[in-house]
């Protein structure tokens, strides 16, 4: 079967790096997987739309470690909504302990015709949602389903990812902290995470949850 989904990894050459490629070693699902190394957002974004060869691309972070079945559902989700615009579940914040948005996976055509700006505060995905309601194209976001962990950054990869901020217009102070946690004791919590989002109401009747358990 033709893979659907491919995966562009976004790095600052962060030591959070080894873990986040750790996870996608041992998906379920395997698809091609390229690392985009200290590149601004925009300019990251306009990369995977004109080298991506899949229907849809996911953006993930460094810091973010997947669940082993996140990406074999995101491609179940994607060949029955292939029209959609945009796809995205939430993961779990270790430094806030909550929540949060959210790994997404973009429609590689859509993309190409709309392109990607940022906001003022330097995000993409609003200007890029208010042209796809604009220009009347179907978009879903799943918003309890919670795939994987965001990891809480060492002092050293925030620094380093702060550069990489400031070099795409965006000048916000953000306050630096360091993780209370190496990276390997925040790697356990990936295969705990589906556990994590079932103590919410809504975490036992995500769609992920019953994918996990019926799938895999």
């Amino acid at each position: 079967m033709k893979p659907i989904l491919e995966v562009f990894v976004f790095s600052n050459g962060s030591d959070c790096l080894e873990y986040c490629m750790k996870a996608l070693r041992e998906q379920r699902l395997s698809c091609k997987i390229t690392i985009v190394n200290k590149t601004p957002l925009t300019a990251a974004m306009k990369y995977c739309t004109k080298n991506a060869v899949c229907r849809f691309f996911a953006k993930l972070d460094d810091d973010m470690f997947l669940h082993p079945a996140a990406l074999a559902f995101y491609d179940y989700v994607l060949r029955s909504n292939s029209h959609l615009a945009m796809f995205g579940c939430r993961l779990w914040d270790v430094r806030t302990k909550r929540m949060i948005q959210s790994f997404k996976a973009y429609n590689t055509k859509i993309t190409g015709k709309i392109g990607f700006k940022t906001d003022v505060k330097g995000r993409i995905d609003r200007v890029f949602l208010r042209e796809v309601k604009r220009k009347g194209i179907k978009y879903y976001i799943d918003d309890w389903s919670m795939v994987g962990i965001h990891a809480h950054r060492s002092i050293n990869d925030q620094r380093l990812i702060k550069s990489v901020w400031n070099s795409d217009g965006n000048n916000r102070n953000k306050r630096i902290g360091g993780s209370p946690d190496l990276y390997e004791g925040q790697y356990t919590l990936v295969g705990r995470s589906i556990k994590i989002g079932m103590k919410f109401a809504f975490g036992r009747k995500s769609r992920f949850v019953r994918f996990v358990k019926e799938c895999c």
